[in-house]
């Protein structure tokens, strides 16, 4: 199943780093709430969209579920937009006392993709 853009790492990652329009055509629409957590003002997610840019990957910190830790790292092109993104996910618990380490490994493997894609 698909998960919405807006209330997922992967989501959020490639919105952060796509054309204005594909953003625009999320952020006009109603976003829907799963959880307490989910991002559901256009002003907040645009904070967020900011705030991926400025530290390269995002996070789903159980907006979709409860329970659930996301963490996404985008592949760019040479434009600077999202073809892709690769993620890890699994319990809040597990992901979140390993971000750091997580982070790191995704943008290593990012960076091999990157290298071969161009």
């Amino acid at each position: 199943s698909r998960s919405p853009s807006h209330a997922s790492a992967v989501g959020k990652a490639l919105l952060t780093f796509s054309p204005a329009e594909v953003r625009e055509a999320v952020l006009s629409k109603k976003l829907q709430r799963f959880t307490a957590n989910t991002i559901t003002k256009r002003e907040k997610l645009e904070a967020e969209f900011a705030k991926i840019a400025k530290r390269g990957y995002s996070r789903d910190r159980e907006e979709l579920e409860y329970g659930l830790y996301c963490l996404a790292v985008p592949i760019l092109n040479k434009e600077r937009e999202a073809i892709a993104s690769i993620s890890v996910s699994g319990p809040k618990k597990r992901v979140q006392g390993a971000e750091a380490e997580i982070v790191a490994r995704l943008q290593a493997a990012v960076q091999l993709i990157q290298r071969e894609i161009e």
